[in-house]
């Protein structure tokens, strides 16, 4: 029964830090318009190279990385394994339900996942970011 106790300590602990990890990242409310997710470049700064777009027409958000000018990757956050929303902080994303760990590719680090995580294409266009949804 300890050893019980102590993973579940364990785990709410690590749930807790996951949570409040990735409610570090800001979330951008934005709309998605046909196939598109539109929001402004400029919500990125030199500290801020990595955040989440919410939609209310997609189930689960979608976390954008600046990878350098003009370079950025769109990751959706549902886990491939266990098909729940993922987290994330500024060095990885992961699975609170089981454990799986991705990176910023969205490739699998550590199982039980073992399908890369599905990305989207950004477009840059007047001025404007977009994710374009497929």
């Amino acid at each position: 029964k300890q050893s019980c106790f102590a993973c579940i300590a364990l785990g709410s602990g690590v749930i807790a830090t996951s949570l409040a990890s990735c409610s570090t990242l800001p979330i951008i409310k934005s709309t998605l318009e046909g196939d598109r997710i539109h929001f402004d470049p400029a919500a990125f700064t030199p500290e801020v190279t990595i955040l989440l777009l919410r939609t209310n027409k997609l189930d689960h958000d979608v976390l954008v990385i600046k990878n350098g000018d003009n370079n950025y990757t769109a990751i959706y956050m549902l886990c491939t394994h266990s098909q729940f929303d993922l987290s994330c902080n500024k060095k990885q994303i992961f699975c609170t339900f089981h454990g799986a760990e991705f990176d910023f590719n969205g490739k699998v680090i550590k199982g039980p996942a073992q399908k890369n995580l599905k990305k989207f294409p950004v477009i840059s266009e007047d001025g404007k970011l977009f994710v374009h949804i497929v």
